[in-house]
Formats: structure tokens, sequence, C-alpha cells
């Protein structure tokens, strides 16, 4: 038997937590499993988990302030 690797989640840092919920939420059709003041657990239809974690700048923006973060990986 070969076994096979997926993504199964991933873990995002966003500016917009609202804004970003609703994007993805409305894009890839996903339930939002939690919801909290800084965060958020999106979960798709096909049982990938989007994590949103609110990131606020102080200061101007680097490259680095926003995006994916971690990618899960699962292997069966």
């Amino acid at each position: 038997m070969r076994e096979a690797a997926k993504v199964t989640s991933c873990l995002m840092r966003v500016f917009d937590l609202e804004r970003s919920v609703n994007f993805y939420r409305d894009v890839f059709e996903c339930h939002v499993a939690l919801h909290e003041p800084n965060a958020a657990l999106l979960l798709t239809p096909g049982g990938f988990q989007i994590y949103i974690r609110a990131h606020e700048a102080y200061g101007p923006r680097g490259i680095d302030d926003v995006g994916v973060e971690e990618i899960i990986w699962s292997v069966r």
C-alpha cells in the first residue's frame, strides 16, 4: 500500500480578521467553526482547516507581516 501525503490545514496572519473570514467563507464555502476576537477557524466542505489570526501593525508593513505562517501535512 502506498502512503499519501496531503495538506490538511494552514495558519494565516491577516490584518482584517472580519474581512478575511468573510472572504474565505464565501470563496471556499467554509463553515466558521470558531470565532474569537483575534482568531477564527474555518472548515471547507472537504475538511481542510483554515486558521486565521489577526495581526495588528503599529508601523510600516513588512513582507512578512501577513500571509501563510504554517502548512500542516497529513500522511496516511
